[in-house]
């Protein structure tokens, strides 16, 4: 049984449905008369009520079409019926005109062109042009208009005589064929949408469809699932990855970071949609360190350019070695000291790559234990990755976790999937591998292309620069008006040995500039300031965890080892693991 609605725009009509309506079985048949906004009105509560189609003539039946997602079919003007209307025309002496929508016009026309009769034919496409094309009949000394409700009731207004195109008995059942039809297609049509649509609930991505409008036309169960308390519409990387799909035509992808969650995400255009896909690379929330504050691994979706600053050899060959790494597939090894800027060098190397469809990938290897990588590898994170990863502090990696990433490496090799390796450790990195606390194979099948980057203390001509830049940035932080620095400030600023490199040089500057009370920072400012820092850093030492230095380097070390242990509660392994050496190692240097 077929569930129509009839919407009729004229009482006449809705007499001729119900007399239809007793012959036929096939159909459960309600209606209802309303012209255009009205019609429209009963046709979106059908809509919603489940019915299978409707069926309305005329310009209700062109306006329903345009808002409604079931079929709507349409009563179209039978020949005779227009036949019928024009033998009654020809009674009046008057100028007649037909107006109205095409579904409407273009057989009046047709007709009125066999039967060779003078009547001029007027399309509309929206009911608000009914007025304007009746008063331009009016003007030019019409006075019959043929057409719909809407025309027949306008012309009536403005004192033409209007004729109401009716339809016959013929046109309904005809409409009801075609109805019929319509119902046998879409019931195909569903069945295999359903189908499909089943293959897609179940399918393991999140999967949603678009309109060009933006509103969802499905989402599957994951996809549902996934995005539950967040719509990833207003997630801004995600709205402009749809808008470039729309105006490029073109398949876009690209790794966003959703509350804590990393996600691949690729849109695609049809002709009238865009599907969208996601792939949770990883739960952020797993992997998060005993400190929830400070997750192992860090993401930035949009690295900010910040050049690296400095004028001497080793800068500039810093610098050269970026710009090669643009086309390298290689790992990329970084040896220098803390606070010299690995990191920003990892961002460059980045930036160069232009690989801005993905996250800039940081994972702090000084918090990441052998447990979290091993969780990581079996959860297939880094096949899935396709950018750069940054393993900040690798030569923090406790030795399973070595073993476990040595692992991983290898069998990377033999795919094409997989990221490209940063990393970045201390300049002793070599004597670590000598000493066994780092594996040595590891160290071999990272570090083929190195970059090494003096501490500050060897390249004192960048210092000036980066005093400038230093101050630059803290000028507006402040409110202060300090432009530079004194020349004997400035000398003393170079002979410093800053053990703290690039870091402990803004440090100081910050605080000269929050402090000045001058255009220009002075020799006894910098002086107090020095000098206040190494009484602090002396004493920082001192009282290092409780460990007294005095003695020899020998004696110093067996008293760090000997607090380790006692912290692990003497187990040599785990005192060991933390140490970053093995348990031979740590047994020769007690002995």
């Amino acid at each position: 049984m077929i569930k129509a609605l009839v919407i009729t725009p004229y009482e006449g009509l809705v007499e001729i449905v119900k007399e239809v309506a007793e012959e036929v079985d096939d159909f459960d048949i309600h209606i209802k008369q309303g012209n255009l906004e009205e019609g429209l009105a009963y046709a979106r509560e059908a809509e919603e009520q489940g019915f299978d189609l409707i069926i309305s003539r005329g310009g209700t039946s062109s306006l329903i079409e345009q808002h409604v997602k079931i079929p709507v079919v349409d009563i179209q003007e039978f020949g005779y019926d227009i036949l019928r209307i024009m033998t009654m025309v020809k009674g009046f002496t008057g100028k007649a005109g037909i107006v109205g929508f095409p579904n409407i016009t273009r057989g009046a026309s047709t007709i009125c062109n066999l039967l060779d009769m003078q009547v001029r034919t007027m399309t509309i496409n929206h009911d608000l042009e009914v007025e304007s094309k009746l008063q331009e009949l009016k003007n030019d000394g019409f006075e019959v208009v043929i057409g719909d409700v809407i025309t027949t009731e306008a012309a009536k207004r403005i004192g033409l005589n209007g004729i109401l195109i009716t339809s016959g008995k013929e046109a309904v059942l005809e409409a009801l064929e075609d109805a019929r039809r319509m119902h046998r297609l879409f019931s195909r049509l569903n069945n295999d949408l359903s189908f499909y649509k089943n293959i897609l609930q179940k399918d393991e991505r999140s999967i949603a469809i678009l309109n060009d409008d933006g509103e969802w036309l499905f989402q599957n169960q994951s996809w549902s699932s996934a995005f539950s308390h967040v719509d990833p519409r207003e997630i801004k990387e995600v709205e402009r990855m749809i808008h470039q799909t729309q105006e490029e035509n073109e398949e876009k992808k690209k790794s966003i970071l959703i509350e804590g969650d990393l996600w691949k995400f690729s849109a695609l255009r049809t002709k009238e949609s865009i599907i969208l896909t996601a792939d949770r690379l990883f739960n952020h929330r797993l992997t998060n360190s005993s400190n929830e504050d400070l997750p192992f691994i860090e993401m930035v979706q949009e690295v900010p350019f910040i050049p690296i600053s400095g004028q001497s050899d080793s800068t500039q060959r810093v610098l050269k070695q970026i710009d090669q790494c643009k086309e390298m597939d290689e790992p990329v090894w970084i040896k220098s000291e803390e606070g010299n800027g690995k990191e920003l060098i990892a961002q460059s190397i980045y930036l160069a790559r232009e690989e801005f469809e993905h996250p800039f990938m940081m994972i702090h290897c000084h918090m990441m234990s052998a447990d979290q990588l091993n969780h990581l590898v079996e959860e297939g994170f880094f096949q899935k990755v396709e950018t750069s990863i940054y393993l900040r502090k690798v030569d923090a990696l406790s030795l399973e976790a070595q073993r476990t990433l040595l692992s991983l490496v290898k069998q990377l090799q033999h795919t094409s999937t997989g990221p490209k390796w940063i990393l970045s450790s201390s300049p002793e990195i070599e004597r670590y591998v000598e000493e066994g606390r780092f594996d040595r194979d590891l160290y071999y099948q990272l570090a083929r292309y190195v970059i090494e980057h003096p501490p500050l203390r060897e390249r004192k001509e960048d210092i000036k620069n980066l005093i400038q830049l230093f101050i630059s940035e803290n000028h507006s932080r402040y409110g202060k008006q300090v432009v530079g620095v004194r020349e004997d400030a400035l000398d003393m600023l170079i002979q410093y040995d800053w053990l703290g490199n690039v870091d402990e040089l803004k440090q100081v500057i910050e605080q000269l500039v929050q402090e000045s009370e001058s255009y220009y920072i002075d020799l006894a400012h910098t002086q107090s300031i020095l000098n206040r820092k190494r009484l602090d850093d002396e004493e920082d030492v001192a009282n290092y965890n409780g460990i007294q230095i005095e003695g020899t380097l020998e004696d110093i070390e067996r008293k760090i080892i000997q607090k380790v242990l006692e912290e692990e509660d003497m187990n040599q392994s785990k005192a060991a693991e933390r140490l970053g050496i093995n348990r031979t190692t740590l047994w020769r240097k007690l002995k």
